[in-house]
């Protein structure tokens, strides 16, 4: 019988085996956490009102300079046209912040069930809700407080536990 010559020969580097890692993570489908979906569904609250609200405050300074060059450059003929324009400009620039109020709120109400989805512990007690002195574990501001029967406060439909760190 002839003896075999079977050879195993390996080389590792980490260098190059973390350049392959980098180049094949490029090729991957991204994975969204919720964290990143989080924040990207709070910059679409207010990506559509910003929009909106930075068009209409840009057309109103526009015809605001219109009604500026009206009253100045020609005062004898378009003077009363320059200051009904100026006028109305500035209504549009004054418009324009109440405008991006009332869009942002009506996306956040849209994307409301989709936050609140992805973060189902978050929206049981939030500093809006529930600012208490945990040393004493006195509660300072309640928002719909409620007394239970064994004389525990908290909110209804809601468990709230506090442990005292000795």
């Amino acid at each position: 019988m002839e003896p075999q010559n079977n050879f195993f020969h390996y080389t590792y580097s980490a260098k190059q085996q973390e350049e392959i890692q980098q180049i094949r993570e490029k090729y991957l489908p991204k994975a969204e956490d919720k964290m990143e979906q989080l924040r990207r569904l709070d910059r679409s609250a207010t990506k559509k009102g910003t929009i909106v609200s930075v068009t209409l405050g840009v057309i109103g300074c526009l015809v605001m300079g219109i009604g500026m060059c009206c009253t100045m450059v020609w005062d004898e003929r378009f003077f009363l046209f320059g200051v009904i324009f100026g006028l109305l400009g500035i209504a549009l620039v004054v418009s324009a912040y109440p405008l991006f109020s009332y869009i942002t709120k009506k996306q956040r109400e849209k994307l409301a069930p989709q936050i609140l989805k992805l973060t189902p512990l978050a929206h049981s007690v939030s500093s809006a809700e529930y600012l208490g002195d945990f040393v004493s574990h006195r509660p300072l501001l309640w928002k719909n407080r409620e007394v239970f029967g064994d004389g525990r406060e908290g909110f209804s439909g809601t468990a709230l536990a506090v442990k005292k760190i000795n």
